[in-house]
């Protein structure tokens, strides 16, 4: 008997949805080695689209998972545009995926220099896509420190439905950069009551001891 619902238990057998598309459709990306040799391949393999991508960071090396932009000769770079126009292939670039945190927050603490290494990263991202592709899209990992998403969006999106008054806050010694301390906004702290005149404390004359309040 069918009672018209949609819910599904994680033991019954969806029927299979499929859908109509290849690869030229939704295009593919490669991020790890040449990207010379990447692009050639992707295109062999039917793709309209090819993202190429780099995983090492500053110098770099040989190796696959270390190639940088700068690594990539300016010839190599004309051979990509020209073989992307002549097969009518779009390309975009996404800097290193291991070069993250514009806010310089690094190994648990603050750094300018850190923020400042991530962003010669993307430059170096920016200035490959401009020499292969003209300029186009240019994909980053921004890697940014756990924050308030309702206040960042101005209250536009929240990450779960109580963020606004139970999301995490973190204190940061300004001279160092380290975090010292984190915790949710609705954890309740006790202070010592003060004299609004003089500023004193209070004590309880009957304790002798401070009077606090939330």
């Amino acid at each position: 008997m069918d009672f018209g619902n949609d819910y599904w238990n994680a033991l019954d057998r969806r029927p299979e949805k499929k859908l109509d598309m290849r690869v030229k459709d939704i295009g593919l990306s490669a991020g790890i080695g040449d990207p010379w040799k990447n692009i050639k391949a992707h295109v062999t393999a039917g793709a309209s689209h090819v993202e190429l991508g780099f995983m090492g960071l500053k110098k770099g090396s040989i190796d696959a998972m270390r190639m940088t932009p700068e690594m990539v000769s300016k010839e190599k770079r004309e051979d990509i545009r020209a073989f992307a126009k002549l097969n009518e292939v779009t390309l975009s670039t996404h800097a290193s995926a291991n070069a993250m945190g514009f806010a310089g927050l690094a190994e648990g603490r603050f750094s300018d220099q850190a923020a400042e290494e991530t962003i010669q990263e993307v430059k170096r991202a920016i200035d490959f896509a401009a020499d292969t592709a003209g300029g186009g899209p240019v994909v980053i990992h921004t890697g940014e420190f756990p924050r308030e998403i309702t206040t960042s969006t101005g209250g536009k999106f929240e990450m779960y439905p109580t963020e606004k008054e139970k999301a995490q806050v973190g204190i940061v010694n300004t001279k160092t950069g380290e975090i010292e301390a984190a915790f949710t906004k609705d954890l309740k702290i006790w202070r010592v009551k003060r004299d609004r005149e003089t500023g004193k404390p209070i004590v309880n004359p009957k304790t002798g001891e401070y009077e606090y309040e939330q």
